[in-house]
């Protein structure tokens, strides 16, 4: 009678060991993955500065090196986010949002450093370059039908991010995080904006330039010291 309850007291006993043991080695992977984590995207924040002011530098060489660093940082961070106890975490009360977001920047630092950033150099090389100035009173058609695929694909990939991005509150994370998320979302807001624009103007100017036919425009100045309904007075003209 009493060899009964003394098995199932060492039975339970080891049960909650057991499941103990697993709740501190999945605390100790889901330390090492946020680890993991925030180095590589610590990482990834430093070369995108880098790489901005490769670009703006015309250091194209240096560009290139720094996107691949930026990507393998940006893949670590996204790889590093994923699987199942990332999941799980990101569901508990308090800290899971913090969690899903830092997921979701990885996300989309990894789809922006894949699809966004190798257009960004094409077309900083191209102004480098000097391929997109005007020579003999014209400009380089074909190189502006050649840019335009990738820097369609970089406009829609920082379309989804900033989407994405936008969806979560930085007020609902932890302190450390708010200010972060926030300044990566003005930042991906900001890029969306200028490939879009330059998106724009790749589908259009090809058209606009002659490429489908001549192409006649007249060019009015307007000085809007004389205000009219369009803006001001056609104070000088070109075509």
């Amino acid at each position: 009678m009493t060899r009964a309850p003394r098995r199932r007291k060492t039975t339970r006993r080891w049960l909650l060991f057991g499941a103990a043991a697993v709740v501190v080695v999945a605390a100790g992977i889901l330390g090492l993955q946020v680890f993991g984590a925030v180095t590589a995207l610590t990482a990834a924040r430093s070369q995108a500065h880098t790489l901005e002011g490769q670009l703006r530098d015309g250091d194209l060489a240096g560009a290139r090196a720094t996107t691949l660093r930026l990507r393998d940082s940006a893949a670590r961070a996204e790889r590093r986010t994923g699987g199942p106890l990332w999941w799980a975490a990101a569901r508990l009360p308090v800290v899971g949002p913090t969690f899903g977001a830092v997921r979701t920047a990885a996300r989309s630092l990894d789809l922006v450093a894949r699809d966004a950033v190798p257009a960004a150099n094409r077309v900083g090389a191209a102004v480098e370059q000097g391929a997109l100035a005007p020579r003999r009173g014209a400009v380089t058609l074909p190189l502006l039908r050649l840019l335009a695929p990738p820097v369609h694909r970089a406009a829609a990939a920082l379309d989804t991010a900033d989407a994405a991005l936008a969806a979560v509150e930085p007020r609902d994370l932890l302190g450390p995080v708010q200010g972060t998320f926030a300044h990566l979302q003005a930042q991906v807001a900001t890029a969306r904006g200028a490939a879009d624009a330059v998106d724009t103007s790749l589908q259009v100017l090809p058209g606009m330039l002659g490429a489908d036919g001549p192409r006649t425009w007249l060019l009015l100045v307007q000085n809007n010291a004389e205000i009219r309904a369009t803006g001001g007075m056609a104070g000088s003209w070109a075509v």
